[in-house]
């Protein structure tokens, strides 16, 4: 075998061994410095809490899928490139504690980033959030381990503290009219149509 052969194959074999564990250290370096800190502690390190805790059962999908927690954001961080030690986003539990750490950007045009190892994926809009993004969470777990997944199955939110439902779908419009409920103009239907079932029974 060639001798620029055994390099490159020698290069590769290190790589795949070797990321793994650096991206394994990483977390765990994540997991030191975050896992824990309080809502104060976050605060002073320039993160604001968002006011809902995202709860799948809020966005539509199976309750099981477990929640996110509150999103801490860090205004500077996030109009920021990646950095591994730095997260945009701080994940709260009910409690106050911090159990989770998230990267996001809305330039969902461009292919899906990759950190640690892990495919960031994509979501849709949602309090906090208004806009398509591709996002990575990890939870710290309380068995030590870490979860790489959009949901936490463990997680949950306290009462009360999910986002008010999205406001009932409307009706487009007529030029210079207000939007009408579509549920509103169901019901005006049905009236119309007992009105016109009442004048066809006088008039038999």
């Amino acid at each position: 075998m060639p001798a620029i052969l055994r390099v490159l194959l020698a290069a590769a074999v290190f790589l795949l061994v070797a990321t793994p564990a650096l991206a394994q250290d990483g977390v765990k370096a994540l997991r030191q410095k975050y896992a824990g800190l309080t809502k104060e502690q976050v605060t002073a390190m320039g993160y604001g809490i968002d006011p809902f805790c995202i709860t799948a059962a809020a966005e539509g999908l199976p309750a099981s899928l477990g929640a996110m927690g509150f999103h801490a954001v860090h205004p500077a961080l996030y109009k920021k490139e990646f950095k591994l030690d730095q997260p945009q986003v701080l994940l709260v539990d009910g409690s106050g504690k911090v159990v989770g750490v998230e990267w996001e950007t809305g330039d969902t045009k461009s292919p899906a980033p990759t950190m640690f190892g892990s495919t960031f994926q994509k979501s849709g809009p949602h309090p906090g959030n208004e806009q398509d993004h591709w996002m990575l969470h990890i939870y710290f777990q309380a068995d030590g381990s870490e979860l790489v997944a959009t949901w936490n199955p463990r997680l949950t939110c306290p009462a009360g503290s999910a986002p008010p439902a999205p406001p009932a779908a409307t009706a487009l419009p007529r030029a210079g009219g207000p939007a009408v409920p579509l549920d509103g103009l169901a019901a005006a239907g049905a009236v119309f149509v007992a009105l016109g079932v009442a004048l066809r029974l006088r008039r038999a």
